[in-house]
């Protein structure tokens, strides 16, 4: 087949090359690295890509078909839909939620190319165009449902409850009960199982899911380094959000467990069976910055060996902000401030008061697990099993990774 290949098919070929070729056809523009002169200005890829698109509206089409799967990759829960045309990018079917609004902008913002973004659709404009825009876009009954949801949750952690579940390990100064100089970690998260889409008059969603965790501290001043106390708790969360409003209810079980060099060192100490089951329901609002959130509890059944009685009430409120890209945008930091307070019958409705700061890092602005370290400072009542009626305050410097 080559020898039948002439040589004026060859030129011909070559010419078409050199003269269709986007280099050459740029003319003295040409980016070849030898026409380039030292200090000389390399064009805008963004510029660049605007400029394409321009002349190719169908290479709209291909940046809306990657944001898309950018979108459908961290956002899926939420069926956020785009459309590109002529660099501006369209976002559609925002959730309600300030903050998960504000990472999907920020994000889709972040993108190399994306020239400016609006918003179609917004919440606070109802009008007919706008729903049957969207009608079009998602025919009820499309989605009821999102087994194992992994990017968000409804009801976010609370950041300086002294039980949240998560991952975390943490030295700790000054505690009067535990010990001067101790260590504090934690094994367990919350995992999503099902949520239902649109659920109600009010289209909120609805999830349930199973929350475990292991609580254990340390004693750092012995010389074996002492396990004394470890916390068992389990729960069945179910949780509701819509808007900016979240709320959760759970069942949990809480079992405690003095260790053994801690017995061993301490033999005057009386070892008594904390084992609880319990009920709470929480209620929070989510502003763009600032979240508030409140709840009441009570005690189902007490294991008459260690008695509680059995209301409580806790609340506290979170501040993030100065959030920005970090690690050349590969990552996103926020820094955050949470307080939280426990009013307990058993400790005759005292304060137990904790508060957090913190730096927190994510791959996506507000979205999935993230890591954080943090600095709190707690002054109240102990939170290690049967040492709860105690006194105590101290200080910790530790690291987190959870929702």
């Amino acid at each position: 087949m080559l020898n039948t290949i002439s040589f004026p098919t060859v030129i011909s070929f070559l010419t078409c090359v050199f003269f269709f070729h986007p280099l050459a056809a740029s003319g003295s523009d040409s980016r070849n690295c030898e026409n380039v002169l030292p200090g000389s200005d390399l064009p805008d890829p963004a510029e660049t890509l605007a400029a394409e698109r321009a002349e190719c509206p169908q290479n709209d089409k291909y940046f809306q078909g990657y944001i898309q799967a950018l979108i459908d990759m961290n956002y899926y829960e939420y069926r956020v839909t785009v459309t590109v045309q002529k660099g501006i990018v369209y976002l559609y079917n925002l959730p309600r939620n300030p903050t998960l609004r504000k990472s999907i902008i920020y994000f889709v913002d972040s993108i190399p190319g994306a020239d400016c973004v609006k918003l179609e659709c917004p919440p606070e404009e109802e009008d007919e165009a706008c729903e049957s825009e969207q009608a079009k876009m998602y025919p009820p009954g499309k989605t009821s449902g999102v087994w194992l949801p992994q990017q968000t949750v409804l009801f976010s952690p609370l950041l300086a409850d002294p039980r949240q579940s998560g991952y975390s390990g943490a030295c700790r100064w000054g505690d009067q009960v535990i010990g001067k100089r101790g260590a504090a970690v934690s094994f367990g998260e919350d995992f999503p199982i099902y949520r239902w889409r649109n659920v109600g008059t009010h289209n909120g969603d609805v999830q349930i899911g199973l929350e475990g965790c292991v609580f254990a501290v340390f004693d750092m001043t012995c010389t074996d380094t002492e396990l004394v106390n470890a916390d068992y708790f389990i729960s069945i969360p179910v949780t509701w959000a819509y808007n900016a409003w979240s709320w959760r209810f759970r069942i949990y079980h809480l079992s405690s467990h003095l260790g053994d060099e801690y017995m061993d060192n301490h033999p005057g100490v009386m070892r008594f069976n904390k084992s609880l089951e319990a009920a709470d329901v929480f209620l929070s609002y989510q502003w763009t910055y600032v979240r508030l959130y409140g709840g009441v509890g009570s005690f189902i059944h007490v294991d008459p060996e260690f008695p509680l009685k059995k209301p409580y009430v806790q609340y506290g409120i979170e501040f993030r902000f100065l959030g920005k890209g970090d690690f050349c945008n590969a990552l996103y930091m926020q820094p955050y401030l949470a307080m939280n307070n426990q009013n307990a019958s058993y400790n005759h409705w005292n304060n137990d008061f904790t508060a957090a700061l913190g730096l927190e890092w994510s791959k996506v602005q507000g979205v999935g697990r993230k890591v954080r370290l943090f600095t709190q400072y707690h002054n109240g009542f102990s939170a290690e099993g049967q040492f709860c009626k105690e006194k105590t305050r101290y200080f910790e410097l530790g690291l987190n990774y959870g929702f």
